[in-house]
């Protein structure tokens, strides 16, 4: 545990089979984290809770509930994460700016993990083999996501829930489970240059979700590009599709959502 008043560097530090967490940063203090290694760790590996902050360069994380966890108003700068076997790889719960870099996160059920209303941002990252979603952002989280990319067999890529409002650029997504990214219930917020192969359907826009998507270029989808149904709403422009059963777009229930700009895809309006 860092706390206010104890010292401000730790390298190489290793740290195995705790019930309660790897290194723990609280209160104010700022440290510079380097080559820590934490393993099989009932908690978090790596812990930011109340206003701590500081940076962690190449740090290794094996077998902990959560690899990295940002909490209160914590905002470190994270470089450099490889994160394996946990439940969850990264994850943002509190109210701070924390911002990730050039994070490899695999396997375990959840790569990144976003509840907090704070701005943080994760860039430069990849996320494999999640058993159940890449990426999830719920709540009110407003996380900015450029340059993630998610890839294997999760069943849903990137998933956008609540009433969150991500702003997401320069993101690939290429999976094979059911759909690529999901916005679903109130979820709003942006995305530019996107980029999906594999899943059965690109994009869905479902329930009162209402984003606005620019540059979406779907290389394969075995059942379509996008579907937009529920009580959907926001902006499509500049959709990309396959040939064959991915170049559908269909339009169902009662959605708004405007689609425009499109190459090479079926419109199917059912509404």
């Amino acid at each position: 545990l860092l706390a206010s008043g104890t010292r401000r560097e730790l390298t190489d530090v290793e740290v195995r089979g705790t019930p309660g967490g790897g290194v723990v940063v609280a209160g104010s203090e700022t440290p510079t984290l380097r080559g820590i290694t934490v393993e099989d760790t009932a908690g978090c590996g790596l812990c930011w809770i109340e206003s701590g902050a500081g940076r962690a360069e190449d740090v290794t994380i094996t077998g902990a509930q959560v690899g990295v966890r940002v909490d209160d108003d914590a905002e470190p700068l994270v470089r450099g994460a490889g994160i394996s076997g946990s439940q969850v790889g990264i994850a943002f719960t509190g109210r701070g700016a924390p911002r990730i870099t050039g994070a490899a996160v695999i396997g375990g059920a959840t790569g990144i993990q976003v509840t907090g209303d704070g701005a943080g941002s994760v860039e430069d990252t990849t996320v494999a083999d999640a058993s159940e979603v890449g990426v999830r952002v719920s709540d009110a989280a407003r996380v900015v996501l450029t340059g993630v990319t998610v890839t294997g067999p999760s069943p849903v890529g990137i998933a956008l829930v609540g009433e969150s409002r991500p702003s997401i650029s320069g993101v690939g997504v290429r999976t094979e489970g059911e759909v690529g990214l999901i916005w679903a219930e109130s979820a709003a917020g942006s995305a530019t240059g996107l980029l999906v192969s594999g899943p059965r359907l690109a994009v869905q826009l479902s329930d009162d979700a209402s984003p606005t998507l620019e540059g979406v270029t779907v290389e394969t989808a075995t059942a379509g590009a996008l579907l937009a149904n529920g009580r959907s709403a926001g902006q499509v422009a500049g959709l990309t599709c396959p040939t064959g059963d991915g170049a559908l777009v269909a339009l169902a229930e009662d959605t708004t959502t405007a689609v425009t700009g499109t190459t090479g895809c079926e419109i199917l309006d059912e509404r």
